[in-house]
């Protein structure tokens, strides 16, 4: 790829693929994609419990609740067909935002 300047010469935003995921506007939405995780879903977005017939599992009659956790989806420009998107699930941990868990998809 060489050396970029921005962001989004390296990166594209990925649409999130559960409507529960509610997306949030930030100064570089042209190289990612931040979306609100509601608590509920969270649980399911952890590497250890991942289902793959059930990605996003949870109590659809439960009230969401927002702001404990976020995810950034993208993926990567590279040239030819496309690359693997990668999503990464924020939450605090000691007072501090941190990464928790990952999940790549490749197409």
């Amino acid at each position: 790829m060489g050396k970029v300047e921005l962001l989004n010469e390296a990166l594209e935003p990925v649409k999130p693929a559960h409507e529960d995921l509610q997306t949030v506007e930030h100064a570089d939405e042209r190289a990612y994609t931040l979306v609100a995780v509601p608590d509920e879903l969270a649980s399911s977005l952890e590497c250890e419990k991942r289902s793959k017939k059930h990605p996003y599992a949870g109590d659809e009659a439960a009230k969401k609740v927002y702001g404990n956790y976020y995810a950034t989806l993208f993926s990567f420009r590279t040239p030819g067909e496309h690359s693997a998107a990668l999503t990464l699930l924020w939450g605090k941990d000691g007072g501090q935002w941190k990464i928790l868990s990952y999940e790549l998809v490749t197409p």
